[in-house]
């Protein structure tokens, strides 16, 4: 950032690369702490604008069609919400599934506990 107060990122960065390492750490030590407190406050106020993030489940449906919510005046912009579906376990039927392959493989000795005896299906 030169004295004026213009915010140059290409100079800013190349400045930062000039210094030690222990200094470079500092500033970016700096500049994290600086960061979390912006966002916190920026949440605190309903200001914070979350940003994609990713979902892992076992499965994932769309629950109905998005929605729009909110339309920007200035430039027509759509907030859609999308509801989903998120089935983070294992179905009844893949572990039914799963049991009747294990029980054809006759099990696994290890797989059971201590005092734990074998029951028979069917």
């Amino acid at each position: 950032v030169g004295l004026t107060g213009d915010p140059n990122v290409k100079k800013f960065l190349n400045r930062i690369a000039g210094l030690d390492v222990a200094r470079q750490n500092l500033v970016f030590s700096l500049f994290m702490a600086t960061l979390d407190d912006v966002v916190a406050e920026a949440k605190a106020t309903g200001e914070f604008e979350g940003s994609v993030e990713d979902i892992r489940a076992t499965r994932i449906t769309l629950k109905g069609q998005p929605e729009v919510i909110a339309i920007d005046a200035s430039c027509g912009a759509k907030t859609e919400l999308t509801k989903l579906i998120i089935d983070r376990g294992i179905s009844f039927d893949d572990m039914v599934n799963a049991m009747i392959v294990e029980h054809k493989s006759g099990g696994s000795e290890n797989s059971k506990a201590d005092g734990e005896e074998a029951v028979k299906i069917g």
